[in-house]
């Protein structure tokens, strides 16, 4: 009505006589059409009327004894014990009776016609559980105060799950009581990998011992309540053991090099995995070997005739070079490494005839790129060999 007067009258609310409103029929003036205004209203300020105030419901269910009406009956009781959502309609729902708030405003409903739908049973307040695990061999394991919520609550079970936080191990966790007790069931998935080195190994290294098997202790802080099951092995998806020694090295490296890293949230990338071998071996070692490899040069014609007798007689080029500083590059980062002296030998692919007449043609300045192979050499870092 209103949206119909702004459009054909803009200025209607100035007028200071009548203004003629034009009912649809359909939104009539009986008891059921000023119900449905008032519900409409309602719908409008809800958060107004509704501030301060609790909302309750008490209702009253008959399940007919026909085939419909018994699975009705059997879905309601599984909601009561594990929480399970149900929608109810028809002549099951006897009656319906909400706080006098909210049936002042939207009461008188045709249960015929009503369908009720009652999701899961959850709470939104956090609960601190810690994990526990003594494999079958090796040291106990823990993952001390992970934030859950549960996610379902009956009478019979409740789940736990810590999907509301960037812990990068989802877990799942579920309870049930029976005859003999009670019985839990814990799922375990990495949803990234990134984070701190050290916490990221905190958690392989508990997903490794669940996989070794052994027993699982559970602590629930705020119920002051603890469980112990024995965990069988192969429970959980197989371990990457390549990435598991990655996070190895990448702590002994932020431990040895003070530099703080954060492994992103989709792993190493074969560079990084490059990268942190090699920084691992500096820090550990003080040096770096590689064999079977190449390199290019970047010769003048004085460059490439100092190399050319050698490379007549069939014998390897050895190089050598000492520089004050050096680095390797790891998740963008230039980590210092210190003073370097690298040493190399290779042979020079380029066949003879075809490197004289690359000289022949070579003014000055211009230079001649150069292909070493079969290269083996070593980086010896100074800062970082062992003490003797």
């Amino acid at each position: 009505m209103i949206a119909y007067l702004d459009q054909n009258n803009s200025k209607w609310r100035k007028n200071k006589k009548d203004v003629q409103v034009y009912f649809p029929w359909k939104n009539d003036t009986t008891n059921a059409g000023l119900k449905k205004l008032k519900r409409e209203i309602g719908k409008k300020v809800y958060p107004l009327i509704s501030s301060g105030k609790d909302l309750s419901l008490a209702m009253k269910l008959a399940f007919p004894n026909t085939l419909e009406g018994m699975e009705l009956q059997k879905a309601f009781d599984l909601h009561i014990k594990e929480g399970e959502p149900i929608t109810l309609k028809g002549d099951v729902i006897q009656e319906l009776k909400f706080s006098d708030w909210w049936e002042v405003w939207f009461g008188g409903l045709d249960l015929k016609h009503t369908e009720l739908h009652i999701g899961e049973i959850s709470q939104q307040q956090a609960v601190l559980i810690s994990f526990k695990i003594i494999p079958n061999k090796g040291k106990t394991i823990s993952l001390p105060n992970l934030e859950f919520r549960t996610i379902r609550v009956g009478t019979e079970l409740i789940k736990f799950s810590n999907e509301h936080t960037s812990c990068p191990l989802l877990i799942n966790l579920t309870l049930r009581r029976e005859e003999t007790g009670t019985n839990a069931n814990q799922t375990f998935r990495f949803r990234h990998v990134g984070g701190d080195p050290h916490e990221i190994l905190n958690f392989t290294d508990f997903v490794s011992a669940i996989e070794i098997g052994g027993k699982l202790r559970l602590e629930f802080h705020d119920m002051k309540q603890s469980y112990t099951t024995d965990f069988p092995p192969g429970t959980v998806s197989g371990l990457d053991l390549k990435f598991y020694d990655l996070v190895r090295k990448l702590c002994l490296v932020q431990d040895k090099t003070g530099h703080f890293f954060r492994i992103p949230d989709q792993g190493f990338s074969s560079k990084d995995a490059q990268a942190i071998l090699e920084l691992y071996e500096i820090v550990e070692k003080g040096k770096l070997n590689y064999k079977s490899t190449s390199m290019t040069l970047e010769l003048t014609a004085e460059g490439l005739k100092m190399f050319l007798d050698t490379h007549k007689q069939g014998l390897p080029i050895h190089l050598k070079m000492t520089t004050p500083e050096s680095y390797v590059e790891l998740f963008g980062e230039e980590i210092q490494t210190g003073p370097m002296i690298r040493e190399t030998t290779g042979f020079i692919e380029m066949n003879i005839p075809d490197i004289e007449m690359a000289m022949n043609s070579l003014d000055f300045k211009e230079t001649l790129v150069l292909k070493l192979v079969n290269v083996n050499g070593s980086e010896t870092f100074s800062n970082w060999l062992p003490k003797e």
